[in-house]
């Protein structure tokens, strides 16, 4: 798809798309990207470009205070669920038994329910880092390209 950001954005925290799957935290998932560990933009010097495989429930991490977490970067290939995800050029992944909304909306880590598999399929994200607890965001981890382009494949056996 061929994407134009409105240019009274500053940049976008993320782009891409979000599926909805039947699916558990037990579910497996395989990936080819940077692993083992959450990888973002600016927070991947842990992680490494391999093949890796987990269950869906160990991507999330769980805080007092729900927050979005778990996003793998420079990915290329995702399978779960038997649905493959693929591209020449990488995206970041994220798969939760949480919703965006849902995480966003809770106090607590214990009033969290399990809602599905929420997998999200980003052209880009930008970095974690914030103003909230350190520094600013520097300006190479923002997504702030006005013009671009996001292809990629599902196979649906």
């Amino acid at each position: 798809m061929e994407c134009k950001k409105c240019e009274d954005y500053p940049y976008l925290p993320r782009f891409g798309l979000k599926f909805y799957l039947n699916g558990s935290n037990k579910d497996k998932l395989y990936y080819y990207g940077m692993g083992p560990y959450d990888s973002y933009l600016d927070k991947n010097q842990a992680s490494y470009l391999g093949y890796f495989e987990d269950k869906v429930g160990n991507l999330f991490e769980h805080h007092i205070k729900p927050q979005e977490n778990g996003s793998l970067f420079n990915t290329y290939l995702v399978k779960v669920n038997g649905i493959v995800i693929q591209s020449t050029t990488p995206f970041s992944f994220n798969a939760s038994m949480y919703s965006v909304a849902q995480i966003l909306e809770k106090e607590h880590d214990y009033e969290l329910k399990e809602e599905g598999l929420n997998l999200h399929i980003d052209y880009k994200m930008s970095g974690v880092g914030s103003a909230a607890c350190g520094p600013e965001l520097r300006d190479e981890y923002k997504l702030k390209e006005n013009e671009f382009s996001f292809n990629f494949d599902v196979i649906i056996p």
